[in-house]
């Protein structure tokens, strides 16, 4: 009778264990998205990169969303620009341009296979670490303290 209280608990305590993950959590952060209508790399973007942000961070962010075609939003887009660091003008209105917090900017979208690469540079962000190697082309950081 014991053998089996002592089996029960042993396997009621693997299954609490097994159920009890530690998920990193990350602060609340807001993705800006500049986009226009007719961008195929932007429509890509809003179909696969965001569910997957939404998923990696628990839909913990907010998304706001610029469309180019607008007069307000273009002023949006160029205080940010006037914001980042060493920005290439030759790129200005290319879209989606993806902007976390006030952390970084990533230029263009090349599909699905870059969805991982994005979580993990807003993860360092996040955690203030440095930024990875895979977005040494088009990705901008912010001016400090101006």
């Amino acid at each position: 009778m014991k053998k089996k209280i002592c089996l029960i608990l042993c396997t009621f305590l693997v299954l609490v264990s097994v159920g009890c993950t530690n998920k990193q959590t990350y602060p609340r952060f807001t993705l800006k998205l500049f986009y226009y209508d007719t961008c195929s790399r932007c429509t890509a973007f809003k179909n696969s990169a965001l569910p997957a942000i939404r998923e990696a961070f628990d839909n913990n962010f907010d998304i706001e969303y610029y469309n180019l075609d607008n007069d307000s939003d273009q002023a949006v887009y160029q205080e940010i620009v006037d914001q980042l660091i060493d920005f290439d003008q030759e790129y200005y209105g290319e879209t989606p341009l993806v902007v976390v917090d006030e952390s970084f900017a990533v230029l263009g979208y090349n599909g699905s296979k870059e969805d991982q690469e994005l979580i993990k540079e807003i993860k360092r962000a996040l955690n203030n670490e440095p930024l990875g190697s895979y977005y040494s082309m088009g990705r901008y950081q912010f001016k400090k303290g101006e």
